[in-house]
């Protein structure tokens, strides 16, 4: 049987696709754009694609097809509603826009749903709907709250569904498709059968030479020369050094020569083109509009020998017999030291953001239009970090990254033109002896506290609707774009919406795989499925057009893939994020989210900010700009500035977890009525929502007499000990944290972290931004004196008396505090030993007395809710 497939440009056309080679018919496929001669077809299939049917534009040739067709035709989704309106009925928007939406459909008796329940769960990804069947066309399914999902022509031979029957997810989908056929012919082919591969010649073996050398990663691509590149992809490490006179990539196409070696079965790794591909590496290849990027668009070199690392072996893999590299290699490899490295933030120019709060709600706001006139389902919309380029060593960026962020797909570039230092935790595609896998990432949370809270966290995202549809709208993007390269009947996923659960986070991965088809070039492969659909969002030829738009400029490096293409014929590539590129001066980070109908424009940038955590851990450095949000309306609303704060209070907050948060509201809002700036509670009832789940964060609630604000901070690095230096100074609020500020900021002294605050009768107060308190013995003895309330000393006084240990209170001169162990306590640095006073030290703390009560401290945090 021969069916016709129009693809109205959508990102799940091919599963369509598959679904009827499965069933045996020998399909054709058409864009929109392109008519072809209906005759001989005993089938049609109109696609779901963006847009409207009453726009021309949007259906093109399946417009001709409802005018000329003879034959049996299935309209899904888009191509439903061109059925519908082309035989009168309105075309409107839905009450609600769902993209990837599991739904219950009731249907009519039908041969369509023959052999279907009555009553199963579907996807749906669309924002319109048909109005009102027209009295030709009667109504085959529902949903619970009466929207169309099927009818069919009355008058002719014309299905259609509103829903995606192809999704992953929809239930008997595969039935309707067959049922379909059975319509069009009462007779079917048996199915797709494979046609036996031929035998491919014997190549000739990679040579690969092992032994066992305790050598990490980094250390080897230094000894093997810093340039090049260091794949470190799930436990295995590849290191392909730059040749001296380089072979680079000029066109893609290069990329297509046949496998010239296999790679025995004990062999790590195999020399090949090793780099990056950009964003806009396959700008030609696509019809969607894109900028031209300042780095090269692709950069990949080949290395006819690499140096592969897992778990104390070390491999040198070469195509041919080298025995003086190898000599060389092994060489460098086993005298070499390993050193310690240290990054200099100071390397890193001032931070700039390409976009502000106010500009990046607007981009979504006109995303979210589009996404409500049909014209897109989810965009990945995208900013970046930036900053003058003053001397950033590469390898000792990657070697601060690596340790922080344990990622399974972290890579370091060193190249004339870039550097890039990646910590991906996403696969984009591998190909292994003909099979081709993607795991596309859509779903995070942060690990818990404690088992339980991990568990919760863990729960929630594997439950959680939103996610799971998120993550099925790319899961159903990959397998339609592996479905253009694929072997039919092969594609399938599993596991779907898979909890992987890595040092700093949970995330949901689905698993996409197909056998590639018998002459499929790596070209084919990335003309199918580049950019990654978890970059673009759906349908992703369209939304790329959208993204271009919105964004104004080029993305680079940033959100393409890093990897290689092994002359084995093997390939392994990672999505380029976490990612900084430094070149032509400039180091840029790129930031984004994917954002759909009930994206919160507040909480989409809150994520900006919170997936820049890792370079602005690096870089030392704020957020650029001010990160503040205004209550007004009942709601924190993004701001460009707000007023100075009179009262403030501020806390740490790592990965969703905060310590005695009601304690610090407790204190701000003590503050806020003694200075008669009215009660907060409706502005904290507020805060929670607004404070991001993932990142080490020193938020601080503001407030002033024209209202209350938030402003979100990066934690500044804590410290392990204090020196105090000693000034006298009275404060006329000490009470209340903030209407002293200004004074505390000037009394910095040289050589101290904090300042020891005199009053005039010559007893201790507190430090300028800590508590303090002082071991007798084994009693615990604070200040007394006028001044603020310290949540961390009220915790650990309360933590203190439940474990039975004698707590006091008492006036303190500084004569008192020699000879004792001293802490400083506040909210960002804990709990930190006194070393020295005035330049006079104190004994060294006790140590074990030290990490009980910081544990103890650690265990009272908890998670926002």
């Amino acid at each position: 049987m021969r069916v016709l497939v129009v693809d109205n440009f959508d990102s799940f056309t091919f599963n369509l696709v598959d679904y009827l080679a499965r069933l045996g018919a020998d399909v054709t496929v058409t864009p929109n754009t392109r008519p072809v001669p209906l005759g001989g077809f005993d089938a049609i299939v109109l696609s779901p694609g963006p847009g409207t049917p009453a726009r021309p534009a949007d259906i093109g040739f399946c417009a001709s097809v409802l005018d000329k067709a003879t034959v049996p035709v299935l309209g899904v989704c888009l191509g439903f509603q061109a059925m519908a309106h082309r035989l009168g009925a309105d075309i409107v928007h839905a009450p609600e826009p769902v993209h990837g939406l599991v739904d219950a459909v009731t249907c009519e008796d039908d041969p369509l749903f023959c052999g279907i329940p009555a009553r199963h769960e579907v996807v749906r990804y669309h924002s319109l709907v048909v109005d009102k069947l027209p009295a030709n066309m009667r109504l085959l399914a529902r949903t619970d709250d009466g929207l169309i999902m099927a009818a069919r022509a009355v008058d002719r031979p014309w299905w259609g569904v509103q829903y995606h029957p192809e999704s992953v997810c929809s239930e008997h989908g595969l039935r309707l498709m067959e049922n379909f056929l059975a319509l069009a012919c009462s007779s079917l082919s048996d199915g797709y059968a494979l046609e036996p591969r031929p035998a491919k010649p014997q190549l000739p073996a990679l040579v690969c030479e092992e032994r066992a050398l305790g050598i990490d990663p980094v250390t080897a691509f230094e000894a093997l020369g810093r340039k090049g590149a260091l794949l470190e992809f799930e436990g295995t490490a590849i290191i392909a050094a730059l040749p001296n006179d380089p072979t680079w990539v000029g066109d893609l196409a290069e990329l297509d020569a046949a496998p010239t070696h296999r790679r025995p079965a004990d062999c790590l790794a195999s020399p090949g083109f090793y780099g990056y591909l950009g964003y806009e590496a396959l700008a030609d290849a696509t019809s969607a509009p894109m900028h031209a990027p300042d780095t090269p668009a692709q950069r990949l070199f080949f290395a006819p020998r690499v140096v592969a690392l897992r778990d104390g072996r070390v491999q040198l893999v070469s195509c041919k017999p080298e025995p003086a590299w190898a000599a060389a290699a092994w060489d460098a490899l086993e005298h070499a030291t390993p050193r310690e490295h240290t990054f200099d933030p100071a390397t890193i120019g001032a931070l700039s953001c390409r976009d502000t709060a106010t500009s990046y709600a607007g981009k979504i706001a006109r995303a979210q239009e589009l996404i409500r006139e049909g014209e897109t389902y989810e965009v990945c919309l995208t900013t970046a970090l930036g900053a003058e380029d003053l001397g950033v060593d590469p390898v000792a960026t990657y070697a601060a990254l690596r340790s922080s962020i344990p990622a399974p797909m972290r890579s370091l570039l060193v190249l004339p033109e870039a550097s890039v230092i990646s910590v991906s935790p996403e696969r984009f595609l591998k190909v292994e002896s003909g099979v081709v896998t993607s795991e596309p990432i859509k779903g995070t949370r942060p690990r818990g506290h404690d088992a339980a809270a991990d568990e919760e966290l863990r729960r929630d995202l594997a439950t959680n609707l939103k996610d799971r549809a998120e993550n099925l709208m790319i899961v159903d993007l990959v397998r339609n774009d592996l479905t253009r390269v694929g072997v039919p009947g092969t594609i399938e996923v599993d596991p779907l919406f898979e909890v992987r659960s890595f040092t700093t986070v949970h995330q949901l991965v689905s698993t996409v795989r197909a056998r590639l088809a018998d002459g499929v070039t790596c070209t084919d492969l990335l003309k199918a499925t580049f950019p990654g659909g978890s970059m673009t969002g759906a349908p992703k030829l369209r939304t790329m057009g959208i993204i271009s738009s919105l964004e104004g400029t080029a993305r680079g490096v940033y959100s393409g893939c890093i990897g290689f293409v092994g002359c084995d014929g093997d390939l392994d590539l990672a999505m380029t994020i976490r990612t900084l590129v430094v070149s032509g001066g400039r180091v840029s980070y790129g930031i984004g989210g994917a954002i759909v109908a009930l994206s919160d424009p507040a909480a989409e940038w809150l994520e900006i900010i919170a997936k820049s955590a890792p370079f602005l851990r690096l870089s030392g450095q704020p957020f650029p700009g001010a990160q503040a949000f205004r209550f007004t309306g009942g709601a924190l609303v993004p701001q460009a500035a707000v007023p100075d704060p009179l009262v403030i209070d501020s806390f740490l907050l790592v990965d969703g977890y905060v310590r005695a948060l009601d304690r610090h509201e407790a204190r701000f809002r003590a503050g806020c009525l003694a200075m008669g700036l009215g009660d907060p509670d409706d502005f904290l009832t507020a805060v929670p929502a607004a404070l991001p789940r993932t990142g080490a964060w020193f938020p601080r609630l503001e407030a002033s007499p024209e209202s209350f604000a938030l402003r979100l901070r990066p934690a500044p690095a804590r410290r392990s000990s204090t020196r105090l230096g000693v000034t006298r100074a009275t404060l006329a609020y000490p009470r209340v944290k903030g209407p002293n500020l200004q004074l505390l900021s000037t009394l910095k002294q040289p050589g101290c972290d904090d300042v020891l605050l005199v009053g005039e009768d010559g007893c201790v107060t507190e430090a300028a931004t800590a508590a303090l308190v002082m071991w007798d013995g084994d009693t615990l003895v604070s200040v007394d004196a006028s001044r603020l309330d310290s949540v961390t000393e009220s915790v650990l006084l309360d933590a203190a008396r439940g474990r039975g240990v004698a707590v006091d209170k008492r006036k303190l001169h500084l004569e008192d505090l020699r000879g004792h162990e001293v802490w400083t306590l506040n909210a960002l640095h804990g709990i930190t030993p006194v070393t020295d006073i005035g330049r006079q030290p104190l004994p060294p703390a006790d140590p074990a007395r030290l990490s009980l009560w910081r544990g103890v401290l650690e265990g009272v945090a908890a998670a926002v809710s």
